[in-house]
């Protein structure tokens, strides 16, 4: 069951070794499946093993126990043949007096994981690894799976692997995830579960940080974070796919959930499905990102460029440019978001079934402020039962394809929705729209609106249904239709606007 055993050795090397068909006895199988190895390393130090080729092996490639290898320049391709749940190219633990380093190796066509690291410290540079393979439908899947250890994992290419390109997981895991290419990640075999690019599980108090890595094509989500504690700056995230399962909620570019804080600063999200950045019962800073094109999940989901649904973005979502993404830029459902300030948020289309719009907040606490939202194909901001303020914002050109309107507030009953030194210009329908909701509108512009493509509307500030507030300060001009249009309101004060141009 071993082609070449160091036991208690010191600076040994084994090097041009070439393992082929490594078969193991029935009675030997272990939690991995075959208990063989191609090298196994035990209680040992200094051992070095370097351009070799292991092919065909049942259990692991190289296996070190309570030794800190080096593992470089080698070749490892194919599992054994025979069957059951065969094997790990590379398995590591308990390396806790050094560091165990892997670097430049490849692995091809291998099962169960490429590289498994459990416990001690390792270092994983510089990998290609292609099509592993799985037959777990759970954390067993990866890739490279590093479990309640030290890491540093960068410049790795993985490509065609199933269920998970990486994931990190347990509470006393921690380190850096830099550089690497994650590619074309598949569900696993049977039922086709998972497909993420990267996975970082119940790393809390971590921190796990990930930089400058590119994820494209992966199923389900680019990067899932679960329970943990994490850093993301500078990745591109690009193109994650619909899940193969059916009957799987739509996934994101990044999908943080279970109470994770994440901190997500300039990253590049582009053409997603479901979500750009989604983030469920959990806390985050969206900063400094470019979220693009994401795609729309339908049948009725709410899908968005940055979406939190029962969530504290207590850091807030703050200097992103999101564009071209269906259905919503920003969609909030029971979520506090402190600031949402200084973003572009703009040209929101259609997605299947649903509008285009470039903020929808349900029963959100939020404030919005000195943000540019602009070209969105049906309404610039539709809030529902919020609580909060829009300050000094732009309302641009929104709604000029669909229902309409710049700023919508509806069932704002507990409390005035503060709307101050904002600009309305050239919106369809209506530069502001008052449902339903207590409001102050102060020294706010409302120029320029004109009717929705239905010929509805051209009017500044359009106030209905039991609506009670007041519009104070402001300046309207060149509006069609009307300046202020009220119907059906109550208790609504107009004082001090300058109203001027009113067209026809």
């Amino acid at each position: 069951g071993v082609a070449l055993h160091f036991d208690q050795c010191n600076d040994a090397s084994g090097y041009h070794l070439f393992v082929k068909d490594l078969t193991t006895r029935l009675v030997d199988l272990g939690p991995y499946g075959q208990s063989s190895n191609g090298v196994l390393v035990e209680d040992s130090a200094g051992v070095t093993v370097l351009n070799s080729s292991f092919i065909g092996t049942q259990g692991s490639d190289i296996r070190a126990v309570g030794s800190c290898p080096k593992i470089m320049a080698n070749h490892f391709e194919k599992r054994g043949a025979f069957g059951g749940l065969s094997p790990v190219g590379v398995w590591l633990e308990g390396c806790e007096e050094g560091v165990s380093r892997l670097a430049s190796n490849r692995f091809k066509s291998k099962m169960t994981h490429a590289i498994l690291a459990k416990s001690g410290q390792v270092e994983i540079t510089g990998n290609y690894i292609e099509g592993t393979v799985t037959d777990f439908d759970d954390i067993n899947g990866p890739a490279i799976k590093v479990e309640d250890a030290k890491f540093t994992i960068e410049d790795n290419y993985l490509v065609g692997n199933q269920y998970a390109g990486i994931a990190v997981k347990g509470k006393t895991a921690k380190g850096d995830i830099t550089g690497n290419r994650i590619e074309g990640t598949l569900g696993s075999d049977p039922g086709l579960k998972g497909g993420d690019g990267l996975i970082v599980l119940d790393c809390d108090p971590g921190p796990v940080i990930i930089t400058g890595n590119s994820l494209v094509g992966n199923s389900r989500n680019g990067v899932l974070i679960s329970g943990s504690i994490a850093k993301l700056e500078n990745n591109l995230i690009k193109a994650t796919l619909k899940s193969q399962a059916p009957n799987v909620a739509p996934g994101a570019g990044l999908n943080v959930v279970e109470g994770s804080d994440a901190l997500v600063r300039g990253n590049i999200f582009d053409g997603n499905y479901g979500h750009g950045a989604r983030f469920g019962e959990s806390y985050g800073l969206v900063e400094g990102n470019v979220i693009a094109g994401t795609i729309s999940a339908g049948d009725g989901v709410c899908s968005g460029g940055i979406s939190a649904m029962d969530s504290l973005m207590g850091k807030g979502i703050i200097n992103n440019l999101i564009s071209g993404n269906q259905v919503a830029g920003i969609f909030l459902s029971n979520t506090s978001v402190d600031a949402i300030s200084g973003n572009i948020i703009d040209q929101t289309i259609q997605g299947e079934g649903s509008l285009g719009t470039g903020i929808v907040a349900f029963g959100a606490t939020l404030n919005i402020a000195e943000n540019w939202i602009r070209g969105n194909h049906d309404t610039g901001a539709y809030l529902d039962t919020p609580v909060g303020s829009a300050v000094a914002n732009i309302f641009q050109s929104n709604g000029t394809g669909g229902a309409g309107g710049g700023l919508i507030v509806t069932g704002a009953e507990k409390m005035p929705f503060d709307i101050e030194g904002n600009t309305f210009t050239d919106n369809g329908f209506a530069g502001l729209v008052v449902s339903s909701s207590q409001f102050e509108a102060v020294k706010n512009a409302f120029v320029d609106n004109a009717p929705n493509e239905g010929g509805v509307g051209g009017v500044g500030a359009w106030i209905q249904n039991e609506a009670e507030g007041a519009l104070r300060l402001n300046y309207v001009a060149d509006n069609q239709t009307a300046g202020f249009y009220a119907f059906a309101a109550n208790d609504v004060t107009m004082a001090t606007n300058y109203i001027t141009d009113t067209m026809v």
